[in-house]
């Protein structure tokens, strides 16, 4: 290539580029919700009870604290179908304050061990144990029920129960 196209080259080189690096970002920051991009935002107000924002380098982070993950009304329940068997049992319990008279309580088997049962209760698997939960007293407690779908359950089993 002549010198003459190189300098004509380059002149249009100097004078097109200015146009594509002058390209700008939009104005104001990128609002992001867990690293996904919300928008652009020109300011954040942290407000309200348990808010708070904070700044580190060109990065703000509004945290909320409280409302979840809090702790849950638990309680660990053993039921007892005695040593010969029965096709039904239930188990009062008691000490709940946290229960109401509409509280929602879930109740699971679990295959911890018992007295009766020191391998864990995966017995109560097999034998389909179900429960119900029933006769909610508020500020104490409430009654757990339980019973196989086959036939008759022998010795005691762990329900693990839930509820607010």
């Amino acid at each position: 290539m002549c010198r003459r196209t190189q300098l004509i080259a380059l002149l249009l080189t100097l004078w097109v580029a200015p146009a594509f690096a002058q390209v700008e970002s939009a104005p104001g920051i990128q609002l992001q919700d867990e690293g996904v991009n919300q928008g652009r935002i020109q300011i954040l107000n942290c407000s309200g009870a348990g808010v708070s924002c904070a700044k580190s380098g060109v990065t703000g982070t509004a945290t909320i604290s409280g409302g979840g993950g809090g702790s849950a009304n638990t309680v660990a329940v053993t039921v007892d179908f005695g040593a010969s068997g029965s096709d039904t049992t239930q188990t009062v319990v008691t000490g709940q304050a946290w229960v109401s008279g509409t509280s929602v309580i879930v109740c699971g088997l679990t295959a911890v061990a018992t007295a009766s049962r020191t391998e864990g209760s995966e017995e109560g698997v097999w034998e389909g144990l179900v429960s119900a939960v029933h006769s909610r007293v508020a500020g104490t407690g409430f009654t757990l029920l339980a019973n196989p779908r086959f036939g008759r359950a022998i010795g005691s089993y762990v329900f693990h129960c839930t509820g607010a």
